[in-house]
Parts: C-alpha cells; structure tokens; sequence
C-alpha cells in the first residue's frame, strides 16, 4: 500500500468505526432508553395493579365485617324477642294459673257454703224432729 492510500484507508476506518460508535451511542441509548421506559411502564402498571388488589381485599374485609354484625345483630334481636315471649308466655300462664285457683277457690267456697247450710238445715231439722218427738216443740 501507499501511503496515501493507507492514509485514505485509515481515514475510512476511523469514519466507520466513528459511525459505528455514533449508531451505538444514539440506537444503543435509544435502545435502553426505550428499555428503562418499558420496565418503568411495567412497574407502574405492576404497582396499579397491586394498589386495586389492596382495595378490593380491603373492601371485601369490610364487607365481610358488615356483614357478620348485621348477623350477630339479627341473633341478638332474635334471642330478645325469643326471650320476651317466653316471659310473656310465663306471664300468661301465671295469670291462668291465678286465675284457675281463684275460680277453684271460689267453688270450693260456694260448695262449702253450699255443704254447711244444707248440714245446718239437716241439723236443725234433726231437732225440731227431736223435739216434737218430746213434745218441747211449741209454736206460739
């Protein structure tokens, strides 16, 4: 070769490894750029993704709260008034039960009172037997 012709050839190559280094600098730049940009993107619409997760457990964790109080809320309402018909249904069978015994006790007294006026009616017509048997019987 010639030197100028090695010249020249050099030249070339530094212009083509200069365009090679040029390219991959703003390609190759580019390129991770593009690629920084991607997981960038990625990541965000990871975290997104996460961050609606979250909401949705936590808005089923509450629903699920709600829910279980308004049943313990239902069984509570449900033991009270199980409760207060069974003190009503008591009330109600004491007054029967009262009033059954007072209705007893009031025939047992008109038998009664029934019982010793027919024994004092027989009683005293015993006597008057006897004593017109005796002759001590005067009407006046």
């Amino acid at each position: 070769m010639k030197p100028i012709q090695s010249i020249k050839a050099n030249r070339t190559n530094s212009f083509i490894h200069l365009n090679l280094l040029y390219k991959f600098c703003f390609f190759g730049s580019s390129t991770m750029s593009q690629q920084a940009f991607n997981a960038g993107q990625t990541k965000g619409q990871a975290r997104e993704k996460a961050e609606q997760w979250t909401e949705s457990a936590k808005q089923t964790a509450q629903s699920a709260r709600d829910k279980t109080a308004e049943v313990a809320q239902s069984a509570h309402d449900k033991a009270i008034d199980v409760t207060h018909s069974a003190q009503n249904k008591s009330a109600d069978k004491s007054h029967s039960t009262r009033e059954s015994a007072q209705h007893g006790q009031e025939q047992t007294t008109g038998f009664l009172g029934q019982t010793g006026e027919s024994v004092k009616n027989m009683a005293q017509g015993a006597l008057d037997g006897v004593k017109n048997s005796l002759g001590m019987n005067e009407k006046k």
